[in-house]
């Protein structure tokens, strides 16, 4: 719903989590690729090619920027193209460059340098599951204090047709089980997950302009009515997310969080908030907290998947003028 800025900041952070992986934990595909080498399969000449440039250049593909990872695809599409990349293939080269151990184990520390713990494509759920792994045979939990949660993640580019990119940092993104099946292996999205340049909005939620009276008149929520827009106006791609997400379906079960809001604006007229305000800053805190409390959730765009539900309440906040 809104891109994730990829600055300096976060690549030097990703590079120096990366070298980690390299340095002490000695984490190295390059055995498990070369013994696909020369096996059936893997025999015809550009096959080996693809192989040998995913050893040769891995450290660079695992902790590549997001304008990196289209050189790369533009590289092994000379080498291999997508349309002659099999599930026989793909599979040993994901396995071989353990994205399972990785996941497991690495990654769910690493993406936490993103500020994402929802589903990066609805927002309405977090993106942690529980590890199958604590589940028996029988369907019992396992009382296992060394395992725990982790996150649902899913492949930007996908891993069946660019398998190289399979443990990139930057070709992963935390989201609900829902919102993963859902997309399965279509990159129709991926020039709305990371940008290099600035961060925005690519889809908003708009409370009618005759919803506040209306309700008001009745009280009922039948009379709230909002849209879920494409901020540049592609309808087409606008139709195509709530295709794959059902955002519209999916939010319009949560007219209650906009009755709150009413609420909200109705209770704290401008008197009102002023006074509450000086005690807030007697307490040390600001504006930003006490429009926190207010809302219910973070207020910064930029903090919208920290907390479900964040964006669909900052927006329909931002059009009561309860926050700015």
């Amino acid at each position: 719903m809104r891109t994730i800025l990829v600055d300096k900041v976060l690549l030097k952070a990703v590079k120096d989590q990366v070298d980690d992986l390299f340095d002490t934990r000695r984490i190295s595909p390059d055995k498990g690729l070369e013994d696909l080498i020369g096996t059936d399969g893997y025999k015809q000449k550009k096959r080996k090619e693809y192989v040998q440039t995913i050893i040769d250049k891995y450290p660079d593909i695992i902790a590549a920027s997001p304008n990196g990872i289209i050189d790369l695809i533009k590289e092994f599409e000379e080498i291999l193209p997508v349309e002659k990349i099999s599930k026989k293939f793909w599979e040993p080269i994901v396995k071989a460059l353990k994205y399972k151990e990785l996941r497991n184990k690495e990654y769910l520390e690493k993406l936490n340098l993103l500020d994402v713990k929802t589903c990066f494509y609805c927002n309405a759920q977090l993106a942690v599951v529980i590890d199958k792994a604590n589940i028996d045979a029988e369907g019992e939990y396992i009382d296992d204090d060394e395992k725990k949660a982790t996150f649902e993640l899913d492949h930007i580019y996908p891993k069946s047709k660019y398998p190289f990119l399979a443990t990139s940092f930057f070709n992963l993104i935390p989201c609900c089980s829902i919102c993963n099946k859902a997309k399965s292996n279509s990159n129709t999205f991926i020039s709305d997950v990371f940008v290099e340049d600035q961060a925005m909005d690519v889809y908003k939620f708009y409370l009618d302009p005759s919803t506040e009276s209306n309700y008001w008149i009745s009280q009922k929520s039948d009379d709230i009515d909002f849209d879920f827009r494409h901020t540049g106006g592609d309808d087409s791609k606008l139709e195509e997310y709530n295709k794959y997400f059902q955002i519209q379906s999916i939010y319009s079960t949560q007219k209650d969080i906009i009755e709150e809001l009413l609420q909200v604006k109705k209770f704290f007229d401008e008197s009102h908030k002023a006074g509450i305000l000086e005690d807030f800053q007697k307490l040390g805190l600001d504006d930003e907290h006490f429009e926190r409390v207010l809302i219910g959730t973070y207020t910064e765009p930029e903090k919208i998947y920290l907390r479900p539900l964040s964006k669909f309440r900052q927006d329909i906040a931002r059009d009561l003028n309860l926050i700015g």
